[in-house]
């Protein structure tokens, strides 16, 4: 028969079990919920931001965005290209902004959960924004489908070298339409900032071109005339490649 004290031994030793074994268990299930919470938080990869612009919003009252993202696009704009918002990336100290409109894209050097949304009143009109995070797209009405061979130029004529006066405030054409062109490279050397665009191209309101900083360089692969406001007079230069 066992002794008393071989029995109370026993026995604490089997309660230090159980009791071992129940604050594993909950340190368990807290870890569980931890992890559950955590992904209920987590940054979303897609928002859908339906904008119905009938309200003006201004950068004292933004519409913000939390949702981290360094990629968008326009999906649906009621009557092409009217509606627009601005967007504010907040990727630095400037108040620069990108006006979106059907069809608008972009991708960031960086992702950004600081940026904000303003529109004009535009009564009646909506615009549906998509914002990605670490998702490279391409927007639906710019994929083909490409039967039998394909062949790649990068084209066979050089031209000259073009100077182009710009004025500042007035909006000029910085890259004629050509039909013919395969690559049109640009240089601002107008001691200010253009913004480009179509032929309303403005530096501020609803046809707020996309900004260029002087002596930045850029290319143009489009066919039809492109125009650019600048901040100071001074000259664009552009060779193309055809």
């Amino acid at each position: 028969m066992a002794s008393p004290l071989a029995v109370d031994i026993a026995q604490a030793l089997k309660d230090l079990m159980s009791s071992t074994d129940y604050w594993i268990a909950m340190e368990k299930a807290r870890e569980q919920a931890a992890i559950r919470a955590s992904s209920d938080q987590r940054p979303r990869l897609m928002l859908r931001l339906p904008i119905k612009l009938d309200t003006a919003t201004t950068t004292s009252n933004p519409a913000l965005i939390s949702n981290p993202f360094d990629s968008f696009f326009v999906d649906a704009a009621q009557t092409d290209q009217t509606a627009t918002v601005n967007l504010f990336t907040g990727l630095d100290n400037t108040q620069d902004y990108t006006v979106l409109g059907q069809n608008s894209s972009g991708k960031l050097s960086k992702p950004t959960r600081n940026a904000m949304l303003t529109w004009a009143s535009q009564p009646g009109l909506t615009l549906t924004v998509v914002f990605f995070l670490g998702i490279d797209f391409r927007p639906g009405n710019s994929l083909v489908t490409l039967q039998g061979g394909v062949t790649l130029s990068t084209g066979t004529t050089m031209g000259n070298p073009v100077e182009v006066s710009l004025v500042a405030g007035t909006a000029s054409i910085i890259f004629p339409a050509n039909a013919s062109r395969n690559t049109a490279n640009g240089y601002n050397n107008t001691g200010g900032k253009i913004w480009i665009g179509g032929s309303l191209v403005a530096n501020t309101g609803s046809f707020t071109g996309i900004p260029y900083g002087d002596q930045e360089r850029l290319l143009c692969t489009n066919k039809g005339a492109v125009y650019a406001m600048p901040e100071s007079s001074g000259k664009f230069y552009y060779v193309e490649e055809s």
